[in-house]
């Protein structure tokens, strides 16, 4: 986990080869991720609503409310649907008694309600584009048999729901791997010292231009990744000193902040100010 990896690709349908970059990780196939994030706040990301996750997430309440928690960040982002059962479930244990949600098919319109007569939680949810429900382009279709509504009648199929407050998330672009090739010292040119480069800007440093020289500059800014990453400069960039700035890109990678959830625990911080705590 953690460290680069490049994956290289031939789309049949335009004969091109192509390469991506990405980062391993841990990748957890439940479908509740939950994080305690102090204060009485807790972080709860439903990554889909599967035939489990309603009943999981009322256990989860459950275990919240018993730890005294005041507040909930629930982190629907990039979550592509599934069972409406499920999604009715945890939406149950988060709104006061009464209708949820209203379905209409055809002529006939259906009230969804809750009878639970749960405590609702303060609580901010997290959404993007990749909220929805989504259906394959070539594994699958989408059938739409009833359109969706708002308990007081406004239609979500096809329109959404407008955010509250909306969070500009600034471009984030990893550069190339730097794959080793050669060792590299002063006076080396070629397309593994642009990789070099566009690492230690990443990383912070500054290299000079992006001109694929290993001069003065780019030296001084490999020397103090080193120095800071507890190592010593030989004269050259190596295939040790390759793998650890790799390893340092990965690790920024993924722990880059996260703007909309730093957001929204700003907003449920506040919101529990005023309200006392209660």
């Amino acid at each position: 986990a953690r460290t680069g990896v490049s994956v290289t690709v031939l789309r049949p349908s335009s004969g091109q080869t192509l390469t991506f970059h990405m980062v391993r990780a841990q990748i957890s196939a439940y479908p509740i991720e939950m994080q305690d994030l102090g204060d009485g706040m807790f972080y709860v990301r439903i990554s889909q609503f599967t035939s489990t996750t309603g009943k999981d997430f009322s256990v989860l309440m459950e275990w919240m409310r018993h730890k005294s928690a005041k507040g909930l960040v629930l982190d629907l982002r990039n979550n592509p649907g599934g069972r409406l059962d499920s999604a009715i479930q945890v939406a149950a244990e988060l709104v006061p008694e009464g209708p949820i949600v209203q379905l209409k098919q055809k002529d006939v319109r259906q009230v969804v309600w809750s009878d639970k007569e749960t405590e609702p939680m303060p609580t901010v949810i997290l959404v993007n584009g990749g909220t929805a429900s989504a259906g394959d382009n070539m594994g699958g279709f989408k059938l739409t048999i009833a359109d969706y509504y708002t308990p007081k009648g406004t239609a979500i199929s096809g329109v959404g729901l407008k955010p509250n407050v909306l969070v500009k998330e600034e471009p984030f672009e990893l550069p190339n791997t730097l794959v080793y090739k050669r060792e590299i010292k002063v006076g080396t040119v070629g397309l593994d010292v642009l990789a070099l480069q566009d690492c230690l800007r990443f990383l912070g440093y500054d290299p000079g231009p992006s001109d694929g020289i290993f001069g003065k500059k780019t030296q001084g800014a490999a020397v103090s990744f080193l120095k800071d990453y507890g190592r010593s400069f030989s004269g050259v960039f190596g295939e040790a000193e390759a793998s650890a700035i790799n390893a340092a890109v990965s690790e920024k990678a993924v722990t880059a902040p996260d703007a909309v959830l730093e957001e929204a625990k700003t907003i449920l911080k506040h919101w529990l100010e005023l309200n006392g705590n209660r």
